[in-house]
């Protein structure tokens, strides 16, 4: 999930295919909706469902998480969730 103002991004695969859905929702809001599940904030613009995660990798640039996914950029970790991250991971 991908923040864009008011508005949410919601990237998903179906099949082989990468997809997006659009929604008018606040990451926040969306946030709240999803705290029993395994879709987890990770950034002030991102969230990700942490059963796709393939690598946690450090590098100059930062903190990114590798979802394995053809045609999806790696997402950044901000230290704000850091915590939160390693500590799913570690379950």
């Amino acid at each position: 999930i991908e923040s864009a103002d008011n508005y949410i991004c919601i990237w998903y695969q179906k099949g082989d295919i990468l997809k997006k859905r659009l929604m008018r929702i606040t990451m926040k809001d969306i946030s709240e909706q999803l705290t029993e599940t395994n879709i987890v904030r990770c950034h002030r613009s991102y969230m990700i469902n942490m059963d796709r995660v393939k690598v946690l990798r450090r590098d100059k640039e930062g903190v990114f998480i590798e979802l394995g996914i053809d045609g999806v950029a790696d997402v950044p970790i901000s230290r704000t969730y850091m915590n939160n991250i390693t500590e799913w991971l570690m379950k």
